[in-house]
């Protein structure tokens, strides 16, 4: 019998955002928390992490992330990833459609998720590819809010959740060759607002309200609705417990 291989894709980025985490120091700070989330929790199956950074060319987020590369995790390695900057474009749905495209021969379960939303529940691997599998209409466990709400189209918050290579390229068929992210490219002044690290003068920019919109309907949303527009289910982990801790502000809540 032929053994699955199953990865995680984190995606990551060091500029200013809106809420926590709001800098390269409070990023780094976050990206230790999760590697170290991941040395600690047992996913339940073997797993490898592929970090994705949106670089926008800041070495020393190049020499911290480069110190982490091919680490040890609980039951597989690290690897680290630095998309292009490409005008700002696809935030972190293009950073998980960068992964698939690289590492698509090599996985047969995908998990993704963004770097403030970290999976917290052991054996939560396991759990999600068991009820993936128990129904074959079903394409996408989703970890984070999975629910339908008033007036958006049902999806997984973040992305945050597993389906399988097979599902992962049914999407791409029916997305014009790739999975869903926002092609919106972000504003050249906001983008020299990034590099510069100016994030008092980025949350003023008025011109990022179309590209934060593009971004959450093209790809937030989009990024698993699509596998309810084909037909098939998007469904929450069955379980009670706590399955991920979500950082908005420095204190983060559980779901």
């Amino acid at each position: 019998m032929v053994m699955k291989k199953n990865c995680k894709v984190i995606a990551t980025y060091f500029g200013p955002r809106r809420y926590f985490p709001r800098d390269v120091k409070d990023t780094i700070r976050l990206i230790k928390e999760v590697v170290e989330n991941e040395i600690n929790t047992d996913p339940g199956v073997d797993l490898d992490v592929i970090l994705v950074n949106h670089d926008f060319g800041n070495q020393d987020v190049i020499n911290f992330l480069n110190s982490l590369d091919g680490i040890d995790l609980n039951r597989g390695k690290l690897t680290i990833l630095n998309r292009p900057w490409e005008n700002g474009t696809g935030m972190s749905y293009s950073s998980y459609n960068y992964a698939f495209e690289i590492y698509k021969d090599s996985y047969d379960y995908w998990f993704f998720t963004e770097d403030d939303v970290i999976t917290i529940l052991p054996n939560y691997y396991k759990m999600a590819i068991d009820q993936l599998e128990s129904d074959e209409n079903n394409a996408f466990i989703g970890c984070h809010r999975c629910e339908l709400e008033e007036g958006v189209p049902i999806h997984a918050h973040s992305g945050c959740g597993l389906t399988s290579k097979k599902f992962i390229e049914k999407a791409i068929l029916n997305n014009d060759g790739s999975l869903p992210y926002s092609k919106l490219p972000m504003p050249e002044e906001v983008s020299n607002l990034v590099k510069s690290m100016d994030r008092d003068r980025f949350l003023a920019s008025a011109s990022l309200r179309n590209w934060y919109r593009a971004s959450e309907m093209d790809g937030e949303v989009a990024f698993t609705n699509i596998y309810s527009r084909i037909g098939f289910n998007i469904r929450n982990l069955e379980i009670d417990s706590h399955v991920v801790k979500v950082y908005q502000q420095d204190n983060p809540y559980y779901l």
